[in-house]
């Protein structure tokens, strides 16, 4: 088993304790700014709020049946959950790692290998992050030294291979995580890696660099805000 160093960056944890509420039916997270009592929405709020996808995901429970949707999103939301815990106990160097659950530890193996390969050392996990001037927040899965670049890292897991159009919202994400690490500790991340489980194939790894992809999130934040209005 690896052992991983950790080597924190100063003040990224400030907002440790965040909490979330969901009066809305989406989750905001509760963040203290300037005196006052802020509602930021979450990044993946901000990315699911697309007309077009909320459409193209009715028609897909409308096709396989509401019963069988709610099967298949529940199996896949508590298996990525399990792999999430997995990968991050094992990168704390914890001894006892693996779930009871055989299908999340058969994914996780398929990314060790690359974690192994891959990450020098860990900075940060599960840490929550705000940005003032996007006004979001949201937690990353890992930000780490990824083969010498200083990285934010995302998990994610799938039943099938993803093509790279498919994956868009997650480059976003990622690019969020950028921009609000940047805001909190002047910290400059040009790397972002995503991750991808595939159940019954070979992991996918997409590197490349955030700031690409920052006017396409801010066109989603200003939608979401839009949607308000």
């Amino acid at each position: 088993m690896k052992r991983f160093a950790h080597v924190p960056i100063s003040d990224l944890d400030r907002y440790d304790g965040l909490d979330c509420e969901y009066s809305t039916g989406k989750r905001r997270y509760i963040v203290e700014h300037d005196g006052k009592t802020d509602y930021y929405p979450s990044v993946t709020t901000i990315l699911s709020n697309d007309p077009v996808k909320q459409k193209s995901l009715a028609a897909w429970r409308t096709r396989v049946g509401v019963e069988e949707a709610n099967k298949i999103s529940k199996r896949a939301a508590g298996r990525g959950e399990i792999l999430h815990k997995i990968c991050e106990d094992y990168l704390n160097n914890k001894e006892e790692y693996l779930s009871p659950r055989h299908d999340a530890n058969a994914m996780f193996f398929d990314l060790k290998t690359k974690l192994d390969e891959k990450v020098e050392y860990v900075v940060s996990q599960e840490v929550a992050l705000v940005s003032h001037t996007l006004r979001i927040a949201g937690r990353v899965d890992l930000i780490a030294n990824w083969d010498g670049h200083l990285a934010v890292i995302d998990f994610k897991q799938s039943n099938r291979p993803k093509k790279i159009e498919w994956v868009g919202d997650y480059f976003k994400q990622i690019s969020a995580y950028t921009a609000m690490v940047y805001e909190m500790t002047d910290t400059l991340i040009q790397h972002g890696v995503i991750m991808i489980a595939v159940d019954g194939a070979s992991p996918q790894i997409f590197e490349f660099n955030p700031w690409d992809h920052i006017k396409d999130l801010c066109a989603d934040i200003y939608r979401y805000e839009d949607s308000l209005a």
